[in-house]
């Protein structure tokens, strides 16, 4: 089973009567024992098969962060799906996380790759997903 990814999102606190201000390398994709990491290896799959990602997305800063946004691109972009009812346009508070997932529906045998980007209105950061798809009418 493919591994939750999270995404920690970092705000600053702001000085008195100023905005919030985030560096776009507060917003980082980290592994369960919250380690950075830039890709996340997804089960292998069969052609014709479905294969759930979960994702965290947490603000682990002091402010509010500014709606989300979540966006797949890369060659097997067309094979991964954002779930409904994700955490697209929501906000979060400080300390909140949010849990969403991707469906990756496997179509081609071979390496797939794509790209997850999570952003909000003050940082981005994006994931590699990576997986191998096998066709097992194929031996």
């Amino acid at each position: 089973m493919a591994r939750a990814g999270l995404v920690a999102l970092v705000t600053l606190a702001a000085a008195a009567g100023c905005a919030p201000t985030v560096a776009s390398s507060n917003l980082v994709a980290v592994d369960q024992d919250g380690n950075p990491i830039t890709s996340l290896r997804v089960d292998v799959t069969p052609v014709g098969r479905t294969t759930l990602v979960p994702i965290l997305i947490t603000n682990v800063g002091d402010d509010t962060s500014s709606p989300l946004s979540l966006a797949m691109s890369g060659e097997a972009a067309a094979e991964f799906t954002i779930r409904p009812g994700s955490c697209v346009d929501l906000t979060l508070d400080p300390q909140v996380t949010c849990r969403t997932s991707l469906e990756f529906h496997a179509q081609v045998a071979g390496q797939r790759m794509a790209r997850l980007t999570i952003s909000s209105a003050e940082a981005s950061t994006v994931l590699d997903l990576l997986t191998d798809v096998f066709d097992p009418a194929v031996r």
